[in-house]
């Protein structure tokens, strides 16, 4: 008796060879390659992958294959080596809901790779990666103009994101959340968040993030929060608040640390007891309103830094339990302001230091129980070395 067999097809064209991507989907060999010709595809479901397959619009031009679905996901790749290649994926969205559900694209896969993609979506999120063993790679891809996130990372999620960029999203550009989470993210850009910042690290949250570029947020370009948070920053650059240029453009805060080096930017705030950042051979430069703060009983080691042209003090340290350790740092030109600034019972260690040419003098004190020690500094107007307490 014969049997009558059939091999799933490696190759398919959307819509020459078959009708719709979903059926493709379900037809194609596992590792084999869906091509979609320029045109709009409608997507009325969330269509899920898992057993790792290719689907190709444009590369050079992804405008020109636009996947439009509802209010849920487009995609949601679960397992296997799935690969979306030159689509602009676009969806309505929940206006109720900001989880992993409501982002255009889901992302659980340890190897999927997304490249030259474009992602939108009116009400919802951009692309959202999550769980331990989630670790795709995310190619030249735009996240824009999204209701809520641009990227979310959590549940230890280690992605590695290169050459991508989240525009005009209503929350944060890049959201990175919960214990485990280490996103590996290279030269991308986070900018003109619409109602909050460019990159939020939370809950015990790391990472790597290299020359990176957070520019033109409604709020601060970067914020690290809670204990355990810990990512690591090098050449990256951060400007203003787009509207409101006085705006810390790095927060570091509530006991959180994280390691910046070789980066850029006009101001930067260490905030609250335990918050202990390490910060290397970093410039700040232009501040509104001044350029190092550390507040509310944070520490931290400031190490090779250079604080030039702010407007108030170039470093200011604050709070009962606020005490530093600076060394090899240059304050210089405060307009309005002193070189350092301690006050209301602060504190700090400060070695080989520089300050030059600051408007309210070298070394500022104001209020009781101030207690810094200076150690082969040079100060143009104060002690170089010594002790000063109040």
């Amino acid at each position: 008796m014969k049997t009558n067999t059939r091999t799933a097809p490696d190759l398919l064209s959307v819509p020459d060879g078959i009708s719709t991507l979903e059926e493709a989907c379900r037809e194609i060999a596992p590792g084999g390659r869906i091509r979609l010709h320029s045109g709009v595809y409608r997507i009325p479901k969330t269509i899920v992958l898992r057993k790792g397959i290719e689907i190709c619009g444009e590369e050079a031009h992804p405008e020109n294959v636009v996947l439009e679905g509802g209010t849920s996901s487009l995609f949601r790749l679960e397992k296997g080596k799935s690969r979306l290649v030159g689509l602009t994926l676009r969806n309505r969205g929940n206006k109720k809901g900001d989880g992993a559900e409501n982002a255009v694209l889901q992302i659980i896969s340890r190897r999927a790779e997304v490249c030259f993609c474009v992602l939108e979506s009116r009400f919802g999120g951009g692309l959202s990666i999550t769980g331990p063993n989630s670790r795709p790679e995310i190619v030249s891809c735009m996240v824009q103009n999204c209701g809520t996130f641009g990227f979310r990372i959590e549940n230890g999620a280690r992605p590695r994101i290169f050459d991508s960029c989240a525009s005009s999203c209503f929350g944060d550009g890049l959201e990175v959340l919960g214990a485990g989470t280490a996103p590996v993210v290279m030269r991308c850009r986070l900018e003109m968040s619409v109602h909050s910042g460019g990159i939020y690290v939370h809950d015990g949250a790391g990472g790597t993030f290299s020359d990176c570029f957070v520019s033109g947020n409604a709020l601060v370009g970067l914020e690290i929060r809670g204990p355990e948070s810990s990512p690591v920053f090098q050449r990256c650059r951060f400007s203003a608040s787009a509207e409101d240029p006085d705006e810390n453009e790095i927060l570091v805060c509530r006991g959180a640390s994280g390691t910046f080096i070789d980066c850029e930017a006009h101001c930067f705030e260490a905030r609250g007891k335990g918050t202990a950042p390490r910060v290397r051979n970093c410039r700040f430069f232009g501040g509104k309103e001044g350029g190092i703060f550390v507040h509310r009983g944070a520490c931290g080691i400031f190490h090779d830094c250079t604080v030039s042209d702010s407007f108030c003090s170039a470093m200011e340290i604050s709070g009962r339990g606020s005490s530093p350790t600076v060394q090899n740092c240059r304050f210089l030109n405060s307009r309005e302001g002193a070189g350092i600034f301690l006050l209301n019972g602060a504190g700090g260690t400060f070695l080989q230091c520089e300050a030059l040419g600051n408007a309210a003098g070298s070394v500022r004190f104001e209020g009781p129980r101030i207690s810094a020690h200076f150690r082969n500094c040079c100060f143009e107007d104060a002690f170089a070395s010594g002790e000063a307490d109040r």
